[in-house]
């Protein structure tokens, strides 16, 4: 064997050495070791699990619906929407508008203007969720205040209002 190859192999069991010593032992997780959940960090691992792509074989129907939702994404934080990890889950996706966001003393009115998407695919078609309507909360609502439900296409038709809203100022006239 050649000087370089074990000089190679000294290496690697060096690295691997420092791996281990740096592993936590089996007994620091406790007796039942849960798999880490990812947090989702677009649409897409929203709607497919995280990891899950379009390209691992989904039904023509979920492909149309992941794509007009990607779609949807796209369009928003182009224009600064941020998606919003923390939550967003299964079927659940949210984004805010920080340009709207403000300090309040009362922690239960929303300090920031929200959008959201739903969809499960055990009620593929239901009226009440994507694509047919986006959900939208404004800055400054408070518990009691019901999200409003715009379809899509009106969601992008107001957009423009709903960004511009600051609490005090007149609402957006959804027509719902």
């Amino acid at each position: 064997m050649s000087k370089q190859s074990e000089r190679k192999k000294a290496r690697r069991r060096k690295r691997l050495a420092v791996r281990e010593a740096k592993a936590l032992p089996d007994w620091a997780f406790g007796d039942e070791q849960e798999e880490l959940e990812l947090a989702p960090r677009n649409v897409t691992d929203v709607l497919l699990g995280v990891g899950n792509l379009l390209d691992d074989g989904y039904p023509d129907e979920v492909a149309e619906v992941v794509d007009m939702a990607v779609l949807f994404e796209r369009r928003i934080t182009q224009r600064g929407w941020t998606f919003d990890c923390e939550f967003s889950h299964n079927g659940f996706a949210n984004w805010f508008f920080a340009p709207s966001g403000t300090e309040l003393e009362d922690e239960t009115l929303e300090p920031v203007t929200r959008v959201w998407l739903t969809v499960f695919w055990d009620a593929l078609h239901d009226p009440n969720d994507f694509p047919d309507v986006v959900n939208v909360l404004l800055v400054g609502s408070g518990e009691k205040d019901l999200s409003r439900r715009p379809t899509t296409e009106r969601f992008f038709e107001l957009i423009d209002a709903i960004e511009a809203y600051r609490i005090g100022d007149p609402r957006p006239v959804f027509g719902d």
